[in-house]
């Protein structure tokens, strides 16, 4: 699904990927197409969704993939 909601939170998120993500059922392809040119333009190019994260010795890093 394009749209995963959090076990926990409940909040929503938008999952796609270029190589997994076809096309968006119930919507018409022209407008599928669209919207996910648009979404996976904004996870290649937009910084906001980006980590970046400098390991140093006894460092943790968590990652909720959930959403």
């Amino acid at each position: 699904p394009v749209i995963c909601v959090h076990p926990v939170t409940g909040w929503k998120s938008a999952y796609v990927n270029p190589g997994l993500t076809r096309r968006i059922l119930g919507v018409p392809n022209p407008k599928s197409d669209t919207v996910l040119s648009f979404l996976f333009h904004q996870v290649a190019e937009n910084v906001g969704f980006k980590v970046r994260f400098h390991w140093e010795p006894n460092s943790i890093a968590s990652w909720d993939s959930r959403v």
